[in-house]
């Protein structure tokens, strides 16, 4: 938004508040897809309109998680970064296994996903992880380990004080 269009902005976002998540979302997308990329065009500015929706997230719904999402970004180095767009690459491909019905071959790309974030401390990529492989070995009918796999998620949302992962994982 330029200057003078801060009222614009108010009113978007309060009216649309749920939509402030997936806007940070999307824009650390942006950022991640410009930052991997060689010679990549100030996707500084795309961090700093993630930043300003994040801090709106924060203003309207007292949700802390996405401001704490774009610090993680902020202070990630070019490797970092590479590693998360490789994690993201494994999620999105246990993602499709999922959504086209080939559960078992969700958990070689999930692992390898989680292995990722947890090296670098992605809270919301872990979370999303831990729930695809539980949502797999659920439709495998393998409950316990489904069980096993969504309580960690739980305990992973609750200790990163992720509402939106923690209602999932309920």
């Amino acid at each position: 938004f330029k200057q003078g269009e801060q009222s614009t902005l108010n009113t978007l976002t309060v009216r649309h508040r749920h939509l402030l998540r997936p806007l940070v979302n999307l824009l650390l997308n942006n950022f991640l897809e410009k930052s991997v990329q060689p010679n990549a065009e100030e996707p500084q500015k795309i961090l700093a309109l993630a930043e300003a929706a994040a801090n709106k997230a924060k203003e309207l719904s007292n949700d802390l998680f996405p401001i704490r999402k774009v610090k993680q970004y902020r202070y990630w180095s070019r490797s970092d970064l590479i590693k998360k767009h490789k994690a993201d690459f494994y999620l999105n491909e246990a993602n499709d296994s999922f959504t086209e019905g080939r559960y078992g071959d969700v958990f070689v790309p999930g692992k390898s996903a989680l292995e990722l974030y947890s090296s670098l401390g992605d809270e919301a990529g872990m979370g999303d992880v831990l729930h695809f492989l539980g949502q797999a070995e659920r439709r495998l009918a393998n409950y316990s380990a489904a069980l096993a796999w969504h309580h960690r998620a739980r305990a992973h949302a609750k200790q990163s004080k992720d509402r939106f992962r923690l209602g999932r994982a309920l």
